[in-house]
């Protein structure tokens, strides 16, 4: 809990924007005070001061004097024994013709180049978002309707594995849904993508042509789905290298996410499916035949 404390404190002073001034004031007065044990004989009552003053500024005066502060703690889910996920940032926007909600995570792990710089990916992904809302909520006025709503979910978090998934629904228009996948690999503490699973090209092969017949399989059942696979007019569209999405099942099998327009016209959505551990399993490295 140390280092965790640490890291609510770094930030309660870095996020000046995110406070009135005369809470962040308060903050600072009250951050500054706190005791620090000078003498082994005032060890434990130091640190029981310590610890009162803790609570009683972030369980008692903030929450009651700061909407941003409450709305922060309420959000901070324990997801396991080493991460946590804080989210940092609610941006909500509404009116008659627009409405944007960004729901901005944030992974609480000291030291660690991997999920910083997850961290930086998704603060840059929400930071073009809401820039973008706001250019076309200047550009288009009360001439049409848009929407934008970003959240996050934490697909996995097991002993030697963690993902958390991005979400975006965009609306100008016509809709547009897509997602963004992040993987931590406990064990390492390294980012991981799809290349790094394996070093052999039939990896990507086997994964192309189980989609290919899982769609087609679909489409003789189902005349009214559609998948661009062969198609007269899209041609193949089903095409996998080592940047796709990608993520782990509870059962360990590896889900393969489209995204909306990328294997079908819009109605198909965004498709996913799933290839069994037991088709890839020869073709993953050694450090990923036995991940769950």
């Amino acid at each position: 809990m140390k280092g965790f404390d640490e890291y609510l404190k770094k930030n309660a002073v870095i996020a000046r924007s995110e406070l009135p001034d005369s809470v962040q004031k308060r903050l600072n007065a009250t951050l500054e005070s706190l005791p620090e044990p000078q003498h082994r004989c005032l060890r434990f009552v130091s640190l029981k001061m310590l610890l009162a003053c803790t609570l009683i500024v972030a369980l008692v005066i903030l929450p009651n004097i700061s909407v941003a502060y409450a709305r922060v703690l309420e959000s901070i889910p324990v997801l396991g024994e080493l991460i946590r996920v804080v989210t940092i940032r609610n941006d909500v926007y509404s009116d008659a013709m627009h409405d944007m909600a960004i729901r901005v995570p944030q992974i609480v792990e000291m030291n660690n180049e991997a999920i910083a710089s997850i961290n930086q990916e998704i603060q840059t992904l929400t930071d073009q978002l809401l820039q973008r809302f706001y250019q076309d909520l200047e550009l288009i006025g009360d001439q049409g309707h848009t929407a934008l709503y970003a959240d996050y979910e934490v697909q996995m978090n097991q002993p030697n594995w963690f993902t958390i998934k991005i979400q975006v629904n965009e609306a100008s228009g016509s809709g547009n849904v897509y997602y963004r996948y992040y993987h931590l690999d406990k064990r390492t503490g390294k980012e991981i993508t799809l290349a790094d699973l394996s070093d052999d090209a039939r990896f990507f092969q086997v994964i192309e042509e189980d989609i290919k017949e899982q769609m087609q399989t679909a489409m003789k059942q189902d005349p009214q789905l559609v998948y661009w696979v062969d198609d007269p007019t899209f041609g193949d569209a089903v095409s996998i290298d080592g940047t796709h999405a990608f993520y782990w099942t509870e059962e360990g099998d590896l889900a393969i996410p489209f995204n909306k327009y990328e294997v079908g016209p819009g109605y198909m959505g965004t498709p996913t499916f799933i290839v069994s551990k037991e088709k890839i399993a020869p073709y993953l490295k050694e450090a990923y035949q036995q991940l769950f």
